[in-house]
């Protein structure tokens, strides 16, 4: 009966663009439910190809194909500084314009009179944060841009201060890309789902690229999952969509890649040409949305509360890849190795078979530095991880004292007294080691 369920989750088209490496690695991350599913397309010179498996969601999900919906998160910047590159092009707006041009009612912050500009915006470059600190992560951390609208970005923008002249710091943000967006949608009088569709979806034929789901969509969609849980998706008022508002299939993102390809004889815009051309090297090489990945590969990410996202375009074969997925775990590296192969995959880590009622004996709240409040708390045979003030985290055994999260590099290692109570765990990530004590159950 399992094979038969192997089956059941596949859907694709046989060709030899895909590996059996990168079959072999899509379908052990859904097997060891890292993701319910994985959606992968590629565009090249032969057209376009799809490799699909997995389910909707965990439990009594659909199967996924081409035309099953993701959130892309981040990816949407990569619309976004196109449709800034089309309003260049059509002469409505200049890279180099200051955004105070586009809020002449807002206090716009400036570096000892250095004005922040729309292509600081478009290439990370502005000096502003990578997210607004009246951004109460606290008030709703399943769908933590839903309430920021245009009134609390105005009272940010009013108060914040520059501590680095525009243009001389990378830093990627959230921020900055919702800000353009939005002086997008001033600019242009429409919606930026509306401006999408006039500039690009329009021609593309595009009816599943859009900020927010219609009714039929949903019934469309893949749902979004953390740790192996489900969780909500994401809303965006008009403030901060140009930074991950869109949600697309593989299908449709492929057609957009196109746009960006020598393909069946397309020629490209001089949009397009403004996109994929370096247009700052602050640290990082950066086209307008598009970062650089060696000189002939261009990409982007995307991540959401319950999604990853990979796009990416080699300028010299002539080819794009699209990876969507319905959880947290990275994508990146099975994108990055369907455009070059020298890039290696990345392994899962193995999850352990435990008995859960060992959850009991950690469940308790524990201190870092005598302050900072985390629970650990288990349900329905799962251990999780709750920051104070964040979502809660479910943990995976590696063994029957050491777990780790999903997609960040997290580990947690509980350990016990004298009596074999368990009195702590040692929090660690990346080089950082912290330990946890346990106040009480």
């Amino acid at each position: 009966m399992r094979i038969i369920l192997f089956l059941l989750l596949i859907s694709i088209s046989m060709n030899a663009q895909f590996t059996e490496e990168i079959k072999a690695s899509i379908q052990e991350r859904v097997e060891l439910e890292y993701t319910p599913s994985i959606a992968v397309g590629i565009i090249d010179s032969s057209g376009m190809h799809f490799y699909n498996y997995g389910k909707t969601k965990n439990e009594d999900g659909k199967n996924v194909d081409e035309r099953t919906i993701y959130e892309i998160g981040s990816i949407s910047k990569v619309f976004t500084s196109l449709l800034l590159a089309e309003m260049v092009a059509e002469e409505k707006m200049n890279l180099d314009d200051p955004i105070e041009k586009y809020l002449p009612n807002v206090q716009v912050p400036d570096y000892k009179g250095i004005k922040i500009t729309l292509k600081h915006l478009a290439t990370h470059n502005s000096g502003l944060p990578r997210l607004p600190v009246n951004l109460n992560l606290g008030e709703d951390p399943d769908n933590p841009y839903a309430h920021y609208d245009e009134k609390m970005l105005f009272d940010f923008l009013g108060k914040y201060k520059l501590s680095s002249e525009p243009g001389t710091k990378h830093e990627y943000s959230n921020l900055g890309a919702g800000l353009l967006g939005y002086i997008l949608t001033k600019e242009s009088r429409m919606s930026l789902e509306d401006l999408f569709q006039k500039k690009v979806g329009d021609r593309l034929k595009f009816e599943n690229t859009v900020t927010t789901l219609s009714a039929s969509q949903k019934e469309n969609l893949a749902i979004g999952h953390m740790g192996g849980d489900i969780v909500s998706n994401w809303d965006y008022q008009d403030a901060l969509a140009g930074g991950g508002a869109f949600k697309s299939n593989v299908v449709e993102m492929l057609s957009f890649l196109k746009l960006q390809l020598l393909l069946d004889g397309n020629e490209l815009s001089s949009a397009v040409k403004s996109t994929q051309k370096l247009q700052a090297h602050v640290d990082t090489k950066m086209g307008l949305g598009w970062h650089f990945f060696k000189d002939n590969i261009r990409w982007h990410n995307g991540g959401t509360g319950g999604y990853k996202s990979f796009c990416g375009i080699d300028l010299e074969k002539n080819r794009g890849v699209v990876v969507l997925t319905n959880s947290t775990y990275s994508a990146d590296d099975l994108g990055l190795h369907l455009l070059d192969e020298s890039e290696k995959l990345q392994k899962p880590r193995a999850i352990a078979k435990v008995d859960s009622k060992i959850y009991e004996d950690y469940v308790g709240k524990y201190v870092i530095g005598g302050m900072m409040a985390v629970e650990i708390s288990t349900k329905d045979g799962k251990l999780y991880f709750q920051p104070f003030g964040q979502p809660a985290y479910r943990i995976y055994p590696e063994s029957e004292t050491l777990f780790f999260m999903l997609g960040v590099n997290i580990e947690l290692e509980f350990t016990k007294d004298e009596n074999g109570k368990v009195n702590s765990f040692i929090f660690a990530q990346d080089n950082y080691k912290q330990v946890v004590k346990r106040v009480r159950k």
